[in-house]
């Protein structure tokens, strides 16, 4: 193959404010190579610490003075379980999506995929220059929000932890650990409601930042890939027609497109689970436990829409509230990053890329051919043929499908929750019927009727 070039892309050095555009691409660095294990192990303990903190504190479970009804760190599954679970694992795929970004660029620059005006490829030192240049600009605008993210913390640490217990009122508060100290078994103190809310609040706020970062970085870098298939950029984005894949290089993008979307699916039911302790602190139910068994209906669908209708199956919910309205805009940025980046970014960016090689290729056939080693028959034949979507699964349609039902189920919380029940008695049945330790068809565990 010919040679790579080291060549200056648009936005030199010379243009830039070296000291604080050096720290923030610092800060990119740093973030790209953050251990995705590492963020989830961190994230769990702390999880962990804070569920044994509202034990020891005795802010655990305990009965709201007014309603009579079971609240607490544990029993709130938007701070206990979150913060064990979903939350730790969203943290691990969306921290594996930004660290495959370098990994994908590597790729890119291997495959020869980003050529200048002159022919020439781009080697991977000038593309880690060229991403981490305008990688920065993200690292702006997420340090942004998530400084607007740690004052919305801190503002609502002060308002339902310390002022509450300061002024001994919980006047216009909803239930919650945050005043456990006003509860009839009296075992928690206001002082320690405010420092335990010190650390869980902590925990909020970078998760938040965490999340912010996330989704900034996607949309920069997915911005960053869609710049090289303008007509006014200095190198193009080339499909690499040497490749044995039929999607021509942009097989490169599949594991980066995969942690997105897993980080999508968990964030989601990180928001959902948030969505649904807001509809239990909302109604009449005694405790959490009895609110999901009163808004699951096991029996099956159809059974369930003929003995309580569509209109309760797909039921709303009546919360509408800050919390709510942040959570739901939560869902509805994550169910777009795992539709958009892959369907219209980066398969777009492949159909624009195709055209433009094809281009090239009838404006210098022999050099651009020479690039990939092979004559500019073959070369063309092998760019037209391509795939434009980028994942082997799930196809357009199917992920189409996938984010529209995703909707669906985080408006409508007794059909997700439905499912996600009747999901984990199958896994469960699957794994005692594995084991041995179930019957399977009137049989007995040792295959005897």
């Amino acid at each position: 193959m010919a040679g790579q070039t080291h060549i200056a892309l648009p936005g030199s050095k010379q243009s830039r404010d070296s000291t604080h555009v050096a720290f923030r691409e610092q800060v990119l660095s740093t973030i790209e190579n953050l251990a995705p294990i590492a963020v989830l192990f961190v994230a769990f303990i702390y999880g962990v610490l804070l569920l044994l903190g509202a034990f020891a504190g005795h802010l655990d479970a305990f009965t709201a003075s007014d309603t009579r009804r079971l609240f607490g760190y544990v029993k709130e599954i938007n701070w206990g379980l979150n913060y064990v679970l979903p939350i730790p694992v969203a943290l691990f795929f969306s921290t594996a999506a930004i660290n495959s970004i370098n990994s994908t660029i590597g790729s890119l620059a291997r495959s020869r995929m980003v050529v200048t005006q002159s022919g020439e490829a781009v080697d991977h030192d000038t593309l880690v220059e060229s991403w981490r240049r305008y990688g920065q600009t993200g690292v702006l605008a997420a340090s942004f929000l998530g400084l607007v993210a740690m004052l919305v913390s801190a503002y609502e640490w002060v308002t339902v932890c310390l002022l509450p217990a300061i002024r001994m009122n919980t006047l216009g508060l909803q239930p919650g650990w945050n005043i456990a100290w006003n509860s009839i078994e009296q075992r928690a103190t206001p002082l320690s409601c405010v420092i335990f809310g010190v650390f869980a609040f902590i925990a909020q706020a970078l998760v938040a930042v965490e999340f912010l970062f996330f989704a900034t970085l996607v949309v920069t870098f997915a911005m960053w890939i869609f710049d090289y298939t303008k007509d006014s950029t200095k190198a193009e984005l080339f499909p690499n027609v040497h490749s044995s894949d039929e999607r021509r290089g942009f097989e490169n993008f599949e594991s980066f497109l995969e942690n997105l979307l897993l980080a999508a699916v968990t964030f989601f039911f990180v928001f959902f689970m948030t969505r649904v302790d807001a509809l239990y602190i909302y109604s009449d139910s005694p405790s959490i436990s009895a609110f999901i068994s009163k808004n699951i209906f096991l029996k099956g669908f159809t059974s369930a829409l003929k003995e309580k209708g569509a209109g309760w199956l797909f039921d709303l919910g009546n919360v509408v509230d800050p919390s709510t309205t942040l959570v739901a805009a939560g869902a509805c940025l994550v169910a777009i990053l795992g539709f958009l980046v892959p369907s219209i970014i980066v398969r777009q960016a492949a159909r624009r890329s195709q055209q433009r090689f094809l281009n090239r290729l009838q404006e210098a056939p022999v050099p651009t051919s020479a690039l990939y080693e092979m004559p500019p028959a073959q070369a063309k034949a092998a760019a037209t043929t391509m795939a434009f979507w980028p994942m082997h699964y799930p196809k357009f349609q199917l992920l189409l499908v996938f984010v529209t039902f995703a909707s669906i189920c985080f408006a409508c919380y007794r059909l997700t929750l439905t499912i996600l029940v009747m999901l984990m008695i199958n896994v469960v049945r699957k794994a005692l019927l594995a084991m041995g330790l179930l019957r399977k068809f009137g049989g007995s565990a040792d295959g005897s009727n």
